[in-house]
């Protein structure tokens, strides 16, 4: 559930009781809960949303099309310690982000000779799909605005990929 369902979860207990709490969400199982429904996140809302960060998990495809943008993740994936809390059940997970406008991929590039530089091209998003296809580009954070979305990738150097959306889905599977 994320810290987001904590707070709710805390407020609910004050607001009805201990009493509310122990009959219907304390024995709740909430991969059932989570494992039935996407989980959508709305970035065009007054309120930036609090997303839960895949961190350090494994891409296994990436995909555009019909205006989404799809991000399907390694099999296993609950045993990463970003994912234990937020879905201790979960096989893998698939990210749908419904794109507003186009986006842009940079790659980091290192200079070493004259002097130590680094700085960023753009690459195409086939390349992109092509790093994604070796197994190896790992998730490792993500930045939320209003419409907007940073997610910064690695693959043997940062890869920031930057998108406009206007809310995405988290899909779960058991």
């Amino acid at each position: 559930m994320g810290r987001s369902g904590c707070c709710v979860l805390y407020s609910m207990m004050e607001n009805r009781g201990y009493e509310w709490y122990n009959q219907n969400v304390k024995d709740m199982n909430k991969s059932v809960v989570i494992g039935r429904f996407p989980m959508t996140y709305y970035l065009d809302k007054a309120e930036v949303p609090t997303i839960p960060v895949p961190h350090d998990c494994v891409i296994n495809d990436i995909s555009f099309s019909n205006d989404f943008l799809v991000l399907d993740f390694e099999q296993d994936i609950s045993r990463h310690d970003s994912i234990k809390d937020i879905h201790s059940n979960a096989k893998s997970l698939i990210i749908k982000m419904h794109l507003i406008d186009t986006f842009d991929v940079y790659q980091m590039k290192i200079r070493k000779f004259p002097k130590f530089k680094r700085f960023y091209v753009e690459i195409d998003f086939n390349k992109l799909a092509d790093l994604v296809k070796q197994k190896r580009v790992v998730y490792l954070y993500h930045y939320i605005a209003y419409q907007s979305l940073i997610i910064n990738l690695y693959y043997n150097t940062n890869i920031i990929f930057k998108l406009q959306a206007d809310y995405i889905e988290y899909i779960w599977k058991e």
